[in-house]
């Protein structure tokens, strides 16, 4: 399975969830856009396996948060409980037929300070997106 594809259903299912406008961007967000915003990133991701001959799982970790200006998180409450509802224990298929999963393995809260000395709060959680299909279709 190509990240690609995962990365898709990610973003798919972020834009999705939120309200309207609210930017959705892979890591590294660059400074001076607009915040709050949710930001992704790849943390991990296995080999794929092939089961049968033609039918493969691959399984990536994310860190998906919400991420502010200043140290003051309350701020981003309402987003973060909108990325968990939206993604943990939720699942979808993309028009190639991969089947996706998605759980929570664990929250993510730390403040973030930018080469330029900004200080961010970050708030959200590390999902495993597990992706399954078969060759040839």
């Amino acid at each position: 399975m190509e990240l690609p594809a995962t990365e898709t259903f990610l973003y798919t299912r972020l834009k999705a969830i939120l309200p309207d406008g609210t930017p959705v961007a892979a890591a590294p967000y660059e400074e001076n856009q607009p915040l709050p915003a949710v930001v992704y990133k790849l943390l991990s991701s296995n080999d794929v396996s092939v089961v049968g001959g033609s039918v493969y799982l691959s399984t990536s970790q994310y860190l998906v948060v919400a991420q502010c200006e200043g140290a003051d998180s309350s701020k981003l409450d309402s987003i973060v409980r909108l990325i968990h509802l939206g993604l943990q224990q939720r699942g979808g298929t993309n028009a190639s037929g991969t089947v996706f999963s998605c759980v929570r393995v664990r929250a993510h809260s730390m403040p973030y300070r930018s080469e330029s000395g900004k200080v961010y709060q970050q708030c959200g959680y590390v999902f495993e997106i597990s992706a399954r299909g078969s060759y040839g279709t």
